[in-house]
């Protein structure tokens, strides 16, 4: 069995070997995958770690792994807060985007796929900390504005789905893509007015199948991705749009998956020191 790891700022997944057909997801830089199958021409296919999606992939978006790196990489949490920040190779630098990996990040750099990379931007080792629902809600408001595009995983276009799962993931927490799955995690919420910052609310179609997303924030207020990631009013009967003066998504239920929450301490690593990456002040 093959590995590989991205090392592109974003790379398409799709449903077949061809640029037209549809995205699936992206892959991020230092996001790992296994190969399932290779195409004579430029695509392999791939499941990737992340957000368990089988598509394909570019080739030359990506470099192939052993077994010990990719379990190195899938073990490290370490990733960039920074909506898209340069990261230096030897030969060249290009940005990349929230979510991106950086496997043994130093404080200073790091080494991922034969390549020495540098790198000054926020990060946070989500294995470490346990994040509470104040930094939920400030990472979900980074995105405000940021227009929504099928299967996008960055500001300049992410899906709904998507948009959750970023967010969750600054909190070491895997959100499920599949809304199906979703609705199983954590724990239930029975009534909005019981409802914290930071628990998640599904929303479903007239037929009762899930069919959105979005993250509870104060005051009875929902961040989710409707055309831009957006905040809007939510009540027992789901979200109300002040623009249109309707309804455009009917609650189905709210999950809380910021089980045991502590206060974390935002913070990033000092800029030029060789110790070990500390935090400092985030917001």
């Amino acid at each position: 069995m093959a590995y590989a790891v991205c090392h592109t700022s974003v790379s398409a997944l799709r449903s077949a070997a061809k640029d037209k057909s549809e995205q699936l997801s992206q892959v991020l830089f230092g996001e790992v995958m296994t190969v399932i199958d290779r195409k004579k021409s430029k695509w392999v296919r791939v499941l990737t770690h992340t957000d368990a999606t089988l598509g394909w992939i570019m080739e030359d978006h990506i470099a192939e792994i052993n077994i010990e790196e990719f379990n190195s990489y899938t073990k490290d949490n370490r990733f960039n807060v920074e909506l898209f920040h340069p990261v230096f190779a030897s030969d060249n630098s290009f940005h990349i985007p929230f979510g991106s990996r950086l496997p043994g990040f130093d404080g200073l750099g790091f080494e991922m796929g034969g390549q020495r990379y540098t790198f000054s931007g926020r990060t946070i080792d989500a294995n470490v900390k346990k994040i509470d629902g104040e930094w939920i809600s400030k990472i979900a408001s980074m995105f405000l504005h940021a227009p929504h595009l099928p299967g996008g995983r960055s500001s300049v276009g992410v899906d709904a789905a998507s948009f959750v799962q970023l967010v969750y993931a600054s909190a070491g927490i895997f959100i499920q893509r599949d809304y199906e799955e979703t609705v199983r995690q954590g724990q239930l919420v029975d009534f909005v007015e019981e409802s914290l910052v930071g628990d998640i609310a599904l929303f479903e179609q007239k037929r009762g199948r899930v069919s959105h997303i979005g993250i509870i924030l104060d005051d009875q207020r929902v961040i989710h991705v409707d055309g831009t990631v957006r905040i809007d009013h939510l009540d027992h009967y789901g979200i109300f749009n002040e623009e249109t003066q309707k309804y455009s998504y009917r609650l189905r239920l709210i999950r809380r998956v910021l089980i045991e929450e502590e206060i974390v301490d935002d913070s990033i690593p000092s800029e030029g020191s060789l110790k070990p990456a500390t935090q400092m002040q985030m917001f």
